[in-house]
């Protein structure tokens, strides 16, 4: 059952009847509202979350149909949903609530904090990988200056992920061939057991 039909409490939705029983779903994005808006509603804030549904963006949890905003426009990564005086556009890691009075309301990638902290615990404590023949470098950047190559398959350890984003994945410290140490862009690995954030994917 897809998350779109569990938004709306008290409606009927593709033929079935929900009720306010139905467990909330996390949000994607958390945004700060400030009083004096549009967005304020009797007791709370319109747009304190958002939940997006491919065509559709809602504004709360649990609220009218009238809250959602279909989807009006994509460039890129971008995509706006608007209607009425309210425009959203979301992008991959963030989003912002555009008035038509001018004000702007950004919006944060929503985390669970526990999933997070184990992402990043398995990452600082290392973890094993296969490199899909990458190149290692003498620091975190496609700029520094190769000091080996691996070939396909060849096992690695992933010592810590130090960030530095470069196309979606993260740069790593890795271990390889009987204690040689180098970083290597995680587009370039796989994590085995489990899956570590900024790698291509899991072995």
């Amino acid at each position: 059952m897809s998350k779109i039909k569990l938004l709306f409490a008290g409606f009927i939705l593709n033929g079935i009847a929900f009720g306010s029983a139905n467990a909330s779903p996390p949000p994607d994005f958390t945004c700060a509202i400030p009083a004096g808006t549009i967005l304020q509603r009797e007791g709370y804030s319109l747009g304190d979350v958002l939940h997006v549904y491919d065509d559709k963006l809602a504004l709360e949890t649990y609220g009218d149909l009238e809250d959602q905003l279909p989807l009006s426009d994509s460039h890129g990564a971008i995509d706006y949903f608007s209607k009425g005086d309210i425009r959203v556009a979301v992008m991959p890691d963030s989003a912002q609530i555009e008035l038509s009075d001018g004000q702007i309301f950004l919006c944060e990638k929503f985390t669970d904090g526990t999933i997070e902290s184990e992402v990043v615990s398995l990452a600082a404590n290392g973890a094993y990988g296969t490199s899909y023949g990458s190149v290692v470098r003498s620091a975190p950047s496609l700029g520094e200056n190769k000091i080996d190559r691996l070939p396909e398959q060849e096992p690695i350890y992933l010592l810590r992920n130090v960030g530095n984003t470069y196309d979606g994945y993260d740069w790593f410290e890795v271990e390889y061939s009987e204690g040689l140490k180098g970083f290597v862009w995680g587009g370039t690995l796989c994590s085995q057991d489990k899956f570590v954030k900024g790698v291509a994917n899991q072995c």
